[in-house]
C-alpha cells in the first residue's frame, strides 16, 4: 500500500470493524491475505457477489497477479479484465459461464483483445489443445505463461493446432 506496516494495519483493522474486509493468515507460515466482504464489494459499487479465498487456490492467484503488476508497467497500453468480471458479464449476457473457457483475464490494446492464462499445473494435452481453440474463436491471440512442469504441454498443445493458428499464442515463463 506504499504507507508503513502500522498505518496498514490500522487501515486493515479499521476495515474489518466496518465489515468491508476480512484478513487472515491462509497458509502457515505466510503473508496474511485481505479480500472484500459482501459489505466490501457493494462499498466500491461492484456488483461481484461475496468471495472466501482457498488455499490450493492461492499460487495461482499469487501469479496472475505478479502478471498484472508486470504487464502493467511492461505493457502500460493493455488494459487488464480479471476473470472474475469475466465470469459476471458473461452472467449478465444471460450466458453459462461453464459452457465457454474464461482465461485468467483479458488484455485489451488498440489492436484486439488477449486472453492471458497462467498455467502451473499440467492438464492433459487434448484438454490444453481444445482449450487454446477455443480461446482463438474468441479472442485474437493467447499468452501462456508457463512453470517448468507446464512448458512442455502448453507448447505441445500448440503444435497441435494448425500453423496460422499457432502463431497467434505466445508461449513465455512466469516473468519472462
Amino acid at each position: 500500500m506504499g504507507r508503513p506496516r502500522t498505518t496498514a494495519r490500522q487501515w486493515m483493522t479499521r476495515m474489518r470493524a466496518a465489515g468491508w474486509l476480512k484478513f487472515a493468515p491462509l497458509l502457515a507460515g505466510q503473508t496474511t491475505y485481505l479480500w472484500l466482504t459482501p459489505a466490501g464489494i457493494r462499498q466500491v459499487y461492484l456488483a461481484y457477489t461475496g468471495w472466501e479465498p482457498l488455499p490450493g487456490q492461492l499460487e495461482h492467484l499469487y501469479w496472475i497477479t505478479e502478471m498484472r503488476l508486470w504487464l502493467e508497467r511492461s505493457h502500460p497500453q493493455y488494459s487488464w479484465t480479471c476473470e472474475r468480471e469475466l465470469q459476471y458479464q458473461l452472467h449478465q449476457e444471460g450466458q453459462r459461464s461453464h459452457a465457454v473457457h474464461i482465461p485468467d483475464a483479458e488484455l485489451t490494446h488498440a489492436n484486439g483483445v488477449i486472453a492471458l492464462e497462467v498455467e502451473l499445473r499440467p492438464k492433459s494435452l487434448a484438454r490444453t489443445t481444445r482449450i487454446m481453440e477455443l480461446l482463438l474463436e474468441r479472442y485474437s491471440g493467447a499468452w501462456y505463461f508457463v512453470t517448468p512442469a507446464t512448458h512442455h504441454i502448453v507448447t505441445a498443445a500448440r503444435a497441435e493446432l494448425p500453423a496460422h493458428m499457432q502463431q497467434r499464442i505466445f508461449v513465455g515463463g512466469l516473468l519472462d
